[in-house]
């Protein structure tokens, strides 16, 4: 038997490998509800059904200054609310999941005498499926130019005014 290693999942923000992560949990979860009638034999016991599904993606990582998904444009993108094609497989397998994800938790920590770290929460909007990785997916994924991913602070358009 083959063991994974945790260094080999990885997980891609708009098609880019989260750079300098060190971390990374995947937690899914069902929100059930009790179903009762009268012509349920044991009436002692419930009935569950699942009502949804969801799925939260937790990582941390080093804040770098030459990080593709360093915390300034993170921030941008929860601050605005923009929602996030999120992607993670195991290197080397050819099937994967993908999904749209918002930002729920971002932090900070930079304590003293020591490299500051983000730490990070998505939470999906919509369906989580799966997905056939390629070979192609995952060579120019990692192999793409770290400021491709823009802070919506930057890219975003004025707002209209009223007058």
């Amino acid at each position: 038997m083959a063991y994974k290693l945790g260094t080999d999942l990885i997980l891609s923000l708009n098609g880019k490998p989260l750079g300098y992560s060190t971390t990374c949990k995947i937690a899914n979860s069902a929100e059930t509800a009790d179903r009762a009638t009268k012509e349920r034999g044991d009436g002692k016991f419930k009935e569950k059904y699942v009502k949804s599904v969801s799925e939260q993606i937790t990582t941390e990582g080093f804040e770098c200054d030459d990080s593709r998904t360093g915390y300034d444009t993170l921030k941008g993108l929860m601050i605005n609310g923009t929602a996030v094609e999120l992607t993670y497989s195991f290197l080397g397998d050819t099937k994967g999941y993908t999904g749209t994800f918002i930002i729920t938790s971002l932090d900070l920590d930079a304590p003293a005498g020591d490299d500051a770290k983000y730490s990070l929460t998505f939470e999906n909007t919509g369906a989580v499926k799966s997905a056939t990785m390629t070979k192609n997916t995952r060579t120019e994924a990692t192999t793409s130019n770290p400021t491709d991913i823009t802070s919506p602070t930057a890219s975003a358009s004025p707002k209209a005014s009223g007058h």
